[in-house]
């Protein structure tokens, strides 16, 4: 008896909670209470189970309705967001995006990470570093989650996140992030894919902004070297790598190798070359 008395106490104190979305519910919550406080059980159970189907299948409706409503708030804002990027109006494009990330609707973690690099890059480039790390930390940890910790998106935010401290001369903070961008990159694209290249560059970029030539120097020369096997001569990213690596050889003082490349980077390409010659 006393355990029924002490259920029939919490019975009461969970139908005084109950409060149904529908108004009109509200009447058959308190045949609801008259039925437990007469011991009419089998009366209260039949209007239990009408109130719970009621408010299920209303509240399924209303959240879909409400889901389709976020989904579709989230994709207006991203794409004003993107108008507004191309429009160099990086601080009213942070706003939509910032916008876009909240109205997203739960279990959309792709798009959430997609919408959250999106933040951060307008709003670095709108002078909000901080805000810019917080959101690509945010979108790596959602990477990681759904890709693993070695994917080849999941680098690209590391790339991210250490080119904001790059840029604020947090060296220490950019180089492990560098580093390990540069392996995810290795083991799943290959040792002599053009993205190794470009990572073995922002390594050696570091390196040479802190002075560490000796260090910078075999970076570049690898990245130059899956530069040519990819481009031909003359192309403008192979030019490039050929001259970053001409002027770190000159500031280490081995001015004849240099020459070398800078001959290289003169060369044109095959088209412009054949053109030449008619």
């Amino acid at each position: 008896m006393r355990v029924f008395a002490g259920q029939f106490k919490d019975m009461r104190q969970n139908l005084r909670d109950l409060m149904p979305g529908n108004t009109d519910m509200a009447d058959a919550v308190e045949r609801v209470r008259d039925a437990l406080d007469a011991g009419d059980f089998q009366h209260m159970l039949a209007l239990l189970e009408t109130i719970g189907e009621r408010e299920n299948t209303d509240g399924v409706d209303k959240r879909t309705l409400s889901l389709k409503h976020l989904m579709a708030a989230a994709v207006a804002r991203s794409i004003a967001g993107d108008l507004q990027m191309v429009r160099m109006e990086s601080k009213e494009a942070a706003e939509h995006f910032r916008l876009a990330v909240e109205a997203l609707p739960p279990f959309q973690e792709d798009l959430h990470a997609e919408l959250l690099n999106k933040y951060g890059t307008a709003s670095y480039q709108s002078g909000e570093p901080e805000t810019a790390i917080a959101a690509f930390e945010r979108a790596l940890s959602i990477l990681e989650r759904r890709l693993g910790k070695n994917h080849p998106d999941v680098a690209t935010a590391l790339n991210n996140m250490a080119l904001i401290h790059y840029s604020r001369g947090n060296y220490d903070g950019a180089e492990p992030l560098y580093r390990r961008s540069l392996m995810i990159d290795e083991q799943t694209l290959g040792i002599d894919h053009p993205g190794v290249a470009t990572d073995l560059n922002n390594l050696a970029l570091l390196y040479k902004k802190q002075g560490d030539l000796e260090s910078a120097e075999p970076l570049l020369k690898r990245a130059m070297e899956i530069k040519e096997k990819h481009f031909d001569p003359g192309h403008p990213s192979l030019v490039t790598g050929q001259q970053n690596y001409a002027a770190l050889l000159r500031g280490l003082g081995r001015d004849e190798e240099a020459e070398v490349f800078e001959r290289r980077a003169t060369v044109l390409p095959p088209k412009r070359t054949e053109e030449a010659a008619e």
